[in-house]
């Protein structure tokens, strides 16, 4: 009786996480693939690296320096980069935000769903 019960939960949460979570999970990663893809067509990224080991290396790998370059070199690039790169690290922390909630309620939902022997 009990690996029927396991069954059914299995398919009651994987109904779940596609109908809940996986149109999201779709869709940020795509609208993350655009703007990468906006960002790859824009940005030489080897010369952007190689700009950056090239300041870095001067003895300058402190934190505040690194953050103060990334800062300046992000202000200097065109208007659509810059919402390509806040668009990518925004669709970033929803994916994450999205994956943490989920496994959050899916333990939520399972600890709900636990039959002890005596119900049955």
């Amino acid at each position: 009786m009990t690996d029927l019960k396991t069954k059914i939960m299995r398919r009651v949460y994987f109904i779940w996480f596609g109908r809940k979570v996986l149109p999201y999970v779709i869709s940020e990663i795509a609208a993350f693939a655009v703007f990468m893809y906006f960002l790859g067509e824009q940005v030489y990224v080897a010369r952007v690296m190689e700009y950056a080991t090239s300041i870095l290396s001067n003895n300058m790998a402190h934190p505040t320096v690194f953050a103060s370059f990334a800062v300046n070199l992000f202000l200097r690039t065109h208007l659509g980069v810059q919402l390509s790169i806040i668009g990518s690290a925004a669709m970033i922390f929803f994916l994450f935000r999205n994956i943490i909630s989920s496994a959050i309620q899916l333990a939520l939902a399972r600890g709900e769903t636990e039959f002890d022997n005596k119900t049955l």
